[in-house]
């Protein structure tokens, strides 16, 4: 039996309810089911009926203190639920609170760390903090490494393709990633789908077992020279090039398959096969969510078309196509 997500509930004003709508979406970006009663609550529904059955279910609860919320005895109605399953027997409910604007912290709060969003420019670093806070929990990291099974959050790709060739023959790929284990890990599966031919695989630390699956697919077993432990942070890089890929295509797709904080792509076309033009199309399943055309920046080594993106809702596909 498929095992529900971890369950967020947010507590919030509705002064703020800006921030509240853009932290539910990053928190689902990352794995999570949030209970927001602005997209919870439907119309004709009892609003305290439904806050009750969010309030029951709950595995983290996060409330966000501004001077509008402290004020709120919608909000203070609800922490004290949060407070009574919190040491209620058998629960595994955890609070976190995190700061959005200075305010006096409630009476049963003074005692918990929260987490500090006053400064717009860190808010990358708070997320990654609320995140981790909520993983790595002791009564929730089990659940967590149950209803998640990739084993790993990523919190960086940085990947670099170079292509070269008056008609786009080689393509070679330099991959950076960053991850946290949830779990010790032994191995890392990567699937690839080409039209060309794969050559010079190489994995730092490691070795590469390659699979093949269909005419077109590999998967890769890229196994780490010593065991990930869980919990720490840790880099790998792996390189690898394509052979006539792009020759009558000129399209590349990437699929994020893990909870990921940060995802870079630079593509770097060699002088002489020039695009004319270079678009990014964001996919989740068969919906187009984004489309963006890129800026070229000329550089000695060609032109450079760079997407970057923090927090990329899980398992989106990206394709990236040029004329």
């Amino acid at each position: 039996m498929k095992q529900r997500a971890l369950t967020c509930f947010l507590s919030y004003n509705s002064k703020d309810k800006s921030f509240a709508l853009k932290l539910s979406r990053d928190l689902e970006s990352q794995g999570f089911s949030v209970w927001l009663d602005e997209r919870m609550i439907r119309g004709g529904q009892s609003i305290s009926d439904e806050v009750e059955k969010g309030l029951r279910r709950f595995d983290v609860f996060v409330i966000v203190l501004s001077p509008n919320s402290v004020k709120s005895e919608w909000v203070k109605d609800e922490l004290r639920v949060a407070i009574q399953r919190r040491h209620s027997k058998n629960r595994r409910a955890v609070i976190i609170p995190v700061l959005l604007k200075e305010c006096r912290i409630p009476i049963f709060l003074e005692d918990y760390k929260y987490i500090s969003f006053q400064n717009p420019k860190s808010y990358s670093n708070s997320l990654a903090q609320l995140c981790n806070s909520i993983i790595f929990s002791r009564p929730l990291h089990s659940k967590f490494r149950t209803t998640y099974s990739g084993g790993f959050i990523v919190d960086s790709i940085q990947i670099t393709t170079k292509i070269s060739g008056s008609n786009y023959q080689k393509a070679l790929y330099q991959e950076r990633y960053t991850i946290t284990p949830i779990k010790p890990i032994t191995r890392i599966n990567k699937e690839i789908n080409v039209d060309g031919r794969i050559i010079g695989v190489h994995l730092s630390n490691g070795t590469v077992i390659r699979k093949p699956i269909g005419k077109k697919g590999e998967r890769w077993l890229l196994t780490p020279s010593t065991p990930l432990a869980s919990g720490k942070a840790v880099n790998f890089n792996l390189s690898y090039e394509l052979v006539n890929e792009f020759r009558y295509v000129k399209r590349w797709y990437y699929s994020i398959d893990s909870p990921t904080r940060l995802f870079v792509y630079k593509f770097i076309f060699a002088p002489e096969c020039f695009p004319k033009s270079f678009k990014v199309t964001l996919m989740q399943t068969q919906t187009t969510i984004l489309e963006k055309a890129l800026t070229r920046r000329s550089t000695i080594q060609g032109s450079v078309f760079e997407y970057k993106v923090a927090f990329p809702s899980w398992r989106d596909r990206f394709e990236f196509t040029w004329i």
